[in-house]
């Protein structure tokens, strides 16, 4: 395959090669595609959480509830629960 890559975007490669960061630049771009991959999963499942909020109850948001989500939270971590997809950034 080959490719043309404009010539601001290849100096930004082979500077994450030349200072050591990246082995190559085959590197550089097989982590750019995880990344971007990565985000995509991201989106996806948000866009299929807020699907799944549309249909579903509103809980509504009070000083009590967040008490509770707190308390759960704290229990959660006390028990070495890992932290939801829904709530890490």
């Amino acid at each position: 395959m080959s490719v043309q890559i404009a010539p601001d975007i290849e100096a930004k490669l082979r500077d994450k090669v030349e200072t050591g960061s990246y082995s190559d630049i085959n590197a550089v771009l097989r982590e750019a595609i995880s990344l971007l991959e990565e985000r995509d999963r991201k989106h996806a499942w948000l866009l299929a959480a807020l699907a799944e909020g549309e249909k579903g109850e509103a809980i509504e948001f009070t000083p009590e509830r967040m008490d509770q989500i707190r308390q759960r939270a704290r229990e959660n971590a006390r028990m070495g629960k890992p932290v939801s997809d829904a709530v890490t950034p």
